[in-house]
């Protein structure tokens, strides 16, 4: 379920109660973030759900089959860790917990290489390791411990390890463009974008293509400004839409071209005479759950969500619907 799946979902359920209504989609990319991260919450062990008596909560990482289902998304291949000479290591981009760690181990009699597990300690058990003479952490038997901005590694003669972790959820972005004429928020995922600087002269022309598709094209007449120019871009790519399955929309700066094929738009833009323009191409303007995929989760979701714009707007049906449905 897209983003844009979900604002229309959160509308048509708001609009069954007569205070309900639409939110301003800058409202909900301020509560997207938070209700990421509250999912998060839910699936990898909620805190509060550790109670006496109950050794394990509901749902948790690492404690059936269906939370293993629902971190997948978050978790991330083997990264490569670079050790400095004293054993510590930076942690990898949006690191949030451990899951499995080993390094390569060159077997001496020339058999070949062998991946040697690196198991995580407390502090007391690390210190322990680092200050005994019984037990002396080697290239065979190595430790790792986690500390504030960084993980330590004994023995230090370790240079490179294989992290894989559960990292933080994705930060969701629903993106969009204004219609200048309607007034319309139209969804954007992926597309490009054009901004025509100067409109040239009379007889001189603009034309947009993706590969050798022409989306559309103009002609500047006397008198024309720039925005005249995107004007008459814009319209001229929406007579074809239906064809090349791109849509445009001016919203007073620029003509923004979106994909609804959902590829990537590789935008080529020639103009002649004295028409100058800058244009890019963007795989991603709006950022997707990292469950987008997971119908079930995304409805979990979409029910969080409106459990907060129900409290937000006082609008106590919604909260007791959407509370109701998350118990089920």
């Amino acid at each position: 379920m897209k983003l844009d799946t979900v604002y229309l979902f959160l509308n048509y359920i708001r609009r069954k109660d007569p205070i309900g209504g639409s939110i301003a989609i800058s409202e909900l990319n301020t509560l997207l973030p938070i209700v990421a991260f509250k999912f998060f919450k839910k699936i990898f062990g909620l805190p509060e759900q550790y109670q006496k008596g109950a050794r394990d909560p509901i749902l948790g990482f690492g404690l059936n089959n269906i939370s293993e289902e629902k971190i997948r998304p978050l978790k991330v291949l083997p990264v490569t860790l670079s050790i400095d000479s004293e054993g510590y290591a930076d942690y990898p981009e949006g690191y949030f917990h451990k899951s499995t760690c080993h390094y390569v181990y060159e077997m001496p009699d020339d058999s070949g290489p062998r991946n040697i597990n690196v198991p995580f300690v407390n502090d007391a058990k690390f210190n322990e390791r680092r200050t005994t003479v019984l037990d002396i952490p080697s290239l065979k038997d190595p430790v790792a411990n986690l500390h504030s901005i960084y993980i330590r590694f004994l023995p230090t003669e370790l240079e490179t390890v294989y992290l894989e972790y559960i990292k933080l959820p994705t930060t969701p972005v629903m993106g969009y463009v204004v219609d200048s004429t309607t007034a319309e928020n139209i969804y954007v995922n992926k597309g490009a974008y054009c901004e025509i600087l100067t409109p040239g002269s009379a007889g001189n022309t603009i034309t947009l293509l993706v590969g050798a598709v022409t989306l559309g094209s103009y002609t500047t007449i006397s008198g024309d400004t720039a925005n005249d120019v995107m004007i008459g871009l814009n319209a001229s790519v929406n007579v074809g839409n239906l064809s090349h399955n791109v849509k445009s929309v001016y919203d007073g700066e620029k003509v923004v071209l979106i994909d609804l094929g959902e590829t990537y738009i590789v935008l080529t833009a020639t103009p002649t005479g004295g028409i100058t323009l800058n244009k890019t191409n963007f795989t991603q303007w709006s950022t997707q759950f990292d469950w987008e995929n997971d119908g079930d989760s995304m409805n979990d979701i979409v029910e969080m969500l409106l459990e907060m714009m129900g409290i937000s707007n006082r609008d106590i049906p919604i909260t007791q619907w959407a509370a109701k449905e998350q118990e089920k």
